[in-house]
């Protein structure tokens, strides 16, 4: 049978016409007045990039990505998380994520175990190299702004069985960590002071009379400085750390042989010594120069042990640090003694200013106990040039020209060398000096030669001696020498006879 057609209505075409651009992805342009749930919105949708976008909007979408966070099909997406795998791998990924949780907290606990531990450390290392029942904390100083601080050494060295008549060595050191400089100032133990007794002291018994306290705020007033720290030992503190750093190099100027100071013979020159021999070398007075030697060598020892302490690695500075606590006491804790050792590495040793207070040594006449008298305008300029980091040490003087015979000299026995006064005398006179009296001193307690002068009219005729002699100091007399001429010549143990 023949098919006839079924007339299609205008209005039937119309609705069908409209139902296909709705259902055509690409061709339709969405509708501005009217929207439904099943048109497609290129606004609404998300594209790869805005060209897409801009295209869609005007009626061209080429692809639209599906609305899942892994950007498959609403199809693809219900397959795969409708597989077996899938189930199992959601549970391995919260294995994994449940191992590192516990994992993240096994950390942080040892962690904070660890930090707890490290400070119950450097607390105990601390407790060691504390000062203990010393009251030093009540004079200490904390510098001015922009200022290097100052640290006291002090060294108890007095042998077994000896009065303790306070320490035997006093050291300023002026650290400028900034600009890596170090300067040492030796301050004589026998320095003459008056103490709140009222009476005439070594500086070093100021200890005796106020602890460690006295004696620094002693110490800051005789130099003018602020002192703002300590560091101590003692004779077996000191064997104890230089044994523990496995002993000190040091070049020894002069050999050491001073029954007073310990056992041991020390030769001239560079060599190791263990803690009996730098213990020795630091007591050690049996020298020419006397206190002067022996400051130098207390500062060899200082500095060797810096040496030591600056080669150690950041690694091994701990225990280092814990090894030495109970040989040193100080105020410094030990993560600040880290850090002071740490600011200094690189520094040259070399060049680290070491110098003794400018002076002299005055003997009593009635007494006969020696002290050291600062000499006040070299010190100020001395100390000014420690505060500007340059080099304390005084330029060597030629010596003042002055007629040897224009003044009088009287010449004293010091030494106990027998025709040690006539000896000098003779000497005196070759030179063209107007030697008028000769004789022996009160006591033969005299290590170096002194040229006295009665005021200063005299002192360049005194030191005139002084060079002319190659020997001996010119001091003032300030009342403790009493003679009739200009000048007096006290024959030390450190004058030899011109030949």
């Amino acid at each position: 049978m023949a098919y006839k057609p079924r007339k299609v209505s205008a209005s039937h075409s119309n609705r069908t016409s409209r139902k296909m651009r709705d259902a055509t992805i690409g061709t339709h342009v969405p509708s501005g007045t009217r929207r439904t749930a099943n048109r497609v919105n290129g606004g609404t949708v998300q594209f790869s990039n805005p060209r897409k976008s801009t295209r869609a909007k005007r009626g061209v979408v080429d692809h639209v990505l599906p609305s899942t966070s892994t950007r498959e099909s609403d199809s693809a997406y219900s397959k795969r998380v409708s597989s077996r795998g899938f189930a199992d791998g959601i549970q391995r990924q919260a294995r994994i994520r449940g191992i590192a949780i516990v994992v993240a907290v096994v950390l942080l606990v040892v962690c904070v175990a660890g930090g707890v531990g490290v400070a119950a450390y450097f607390g105990s290392v601390s407790d060691k190299m504390g000062l203990g029942d010393s009251n030093a904390k009540g004079a200490l100083v904390s510098p001015a702004e922009g200022k290097a601080p100052y640290v006291l050494l002090v060294g108890e060295f007095s042998k077994p069985g000896q009065a303790y008549d306070g320490p035997d060595m006093l050291m300023l050191a002026r650290i400028d960590s900034d600009n890596k400089q170090v300067s040492l100032v030796s301050i004589p133990a026998n320095a003459q002071v008056s103490l709140s007794d009222g009476n005439v002291h070594r500086i070093a018994e100021a200890q005796l009379l106020g602890g460690d306290e006295y004696l620094v705020s002693t110490v800051a007033a005789y130099t003018g400085v602020s002192v703002s720290h300590l560091i101590k030992t003692d004779a077996d503190g000191l064997g104890d750390l230089v044994d523990a750093l496995g002993g000190l190099t040091i070049d020894v100027s002069q050999e050491v042989d001073d029954p007073n100071a310990g056992d041991l013979y020390i030769p001239a020159g560079e060599q190791t010594l263990d803690g009996d021999a730098v213990l020795t070398l630091c007591r050690a007075l049996n020298f020419a120069e006397g206190d002067e030697a022996r400051a130098e060598n207390q500062q060899k020892v200082v500095l060797a042990l810096a040496g030591k302490l600056l080669d150690t690695n950041a690694f091994s500075i701990v225990p280092t640090l814990d090894t030495i606590a109970g040989t040193v006491r100080t105020d410094y804790s030990a993560s600040d003694a880290m850090g002071l050792i740490d600011s200094l590495r690189g520094i040259d040793l070399t060049q680290v200013h070491a110098v003794r207070m400018p002076g002299y040594q005055l003997t009593s006449s009635s007494t006969g106990q020696e002290y050291f008298i600062a000499s006040d305008d070299e010190w100020t300029a001395m100390l000014a040039a420690i505060e500007a980091g340059e080099d304390p040490t005084p330029a060597e003087s030629e010596g003042p020209t002055v007629d040897p015979a224009s003044f009088t000299v009287t010449v004293r026995n010091g030494s106990g060398i027998t025709g040690g006064a006539q000896q000098m005398s003779d000497a005196l006179a070759e030179g063209g000096f107007n030697v008028t009296e000769t004789g022996n001193a009160d006591q033969y307690v005299y290590n170096e030669t002194l040229v006295v002068y009665q005021d200063n009219n005299f002192k360049e005729a005194a030191e005139s001696i002084v060079n002319h002699l190659g020997a001996g100091r010119a001091i003032a007399s300030n009342g403790f020498y009493t003679f009739e001429t200009d000048v007096l010549v006290v024959l030390g143990k450190d004058w030899q006879p011109l030949n």
